[in-house]
């Protein structure tokens, strides 16, 4: 070593990557924050509302971006995302912890059948994904979520089928359609 400092300021690989990465990151998380909770905004909701529905809307699209990058959901992540969401539901204004822990266990009893019926077709980082969406949007909004999830993640799956017989190979990452579901349940 003969003491210069490398261009890329010397840092290890994933953490430049990380670096270069986090902009749009930002960048969609702020986005996707801001549209649903103008959304919900135009809709009518108060404005503690909006600012829950704008910070989770930017947890969620994280998330999946992270997911679709490495192809997990990080425990870190998501496990205070839950206990958080537990603890703030009673700030609502439509909902409290009794609606969000009934979102969770739908979304729980549900993923759960999912991932036994799939057989590898959802992963646990799903289902983990699944229920922080149930317990952020609640119940009755969680059906709402459930419904845009399976007509999401359905005609993308058809496609990719359709891709699949024409020769392609490929995998179908569930998260950005769980989220989908979520931030629509959130916004209407």
């Amino acid at each position: 070593m003969d003491g210069s400092v490398p261009l890329d300021g010397g840092l290890p690989r994933a953490n430049r990557e990380w670096s270069r990465d986090r902009t749009g990151l930002v960048v969609a998380a702020v986005a996707a924050g801001a549209s649903v909770g103008t959304l919900a905004l135009m809709r009518g909701a108060v404005l503690q509302d909006v600012v829950l529905i704008a910070l989770w809307a930017a947890l969620l699209t994280v998330l999946v971006v992270d997911d679709m990058r490495h192809r997990v959901i990080r425990n870190r992540v998501v496990y205070p995302a839950l206990a958080i969401a537990l603890a703030t539901s009673p700030i609502w204004a439509d909902r409290g912890l009794a609606e969000a822990a009934a979102g969770g266990v739908v979304t729980l009893v549900t993923g759960c059948i999912v991932l036994l019926m799939a057989r590898g077709g959802m992963g646990g980082g799903d289902l983990k994904l699944w229920l922080l969406v149930g317990v952020v949007v609640g119940y009755p909004a969680v059906w709402t979520a459930g419904v845009v999830t399976v007509l999401a993640g359905g005609a993308a799956a058809a496609v990719l089928l359709f891709r699949r017989s024409a020769g392609s190979r490929g995998t179908l990452a569930y998260a950005p359609y769980l989220v989908l579901g979520g931030l629509v349940a959130l916004a209407v």
